[in-house]
């Protein structure tokens, strides 16, 4: 809890860079199932902390997928339910990535096959193949911190 309450922090400094919804403005508990549950596998606690906690957003300009509170069949794009049924369907990724956020510097994902006790997922980034973050709290403070640059 310590690692989210600095990350709630950081994000409250850093407006200029961050475009989330206000802090307590997220997604309902009810959503969240329902995206699960098309899913087939719990999302990671972390990103379900923040889609409750603010919704949504961006950072530098570069969208961090949600869950939109619309029925899937209205969704074009954003929403990481949708974005992950395109991206089987055109077979662009294997079943067990789950992209998070496509920047301009690579695409960012939930690797599912290495899940952790806490119901947690490392996210790796698509050009390296390598991990980028341990989870979801570090990937957000990485590019906050960094902008767009990879480390």
């Amino acid at each position: 809890m310590e690692r989210l309450e600095e990350l709630r922090k950081l994000i409250s400094v850093t407006t200029d860079q961050v475009e989330f919804s206000e802090y307590g403005d997220g997604i309902s508990e009810e959503w969240i199932i329902k995206a699960e549950t098309r899913l087939g596998f719990p999302l990671p606690e972390s990103y379900k902390w923040w889609l409750r906690s603010y919704s949504g957003g961006e950072i530098h300009g570069e969208e961090i997928y949600s869950i939109f509170e619309i029925e899937l069949d209205n969704i074009r794009e954003g929403d990481i339910v949708y974005m992950h049924e395109l991206y089987q369907k055109k077979q662009k990724y294997q079943s067990d990535i789950l992209v998070v956020s496509e920047s301009k510097d690579d695409v960012f994902y939930f690797n599912l096959s290495k899940k952790s006790g806490e119901n947690e997922f490392p996210i790796y980034a698509i050009s390296s193949k390598q991990e980028y973050a341990k989870d979801f709290v570090e990937f957000l403070e990485k590019r906050i911190t960094n902008g767009v640059r990879n480390n």
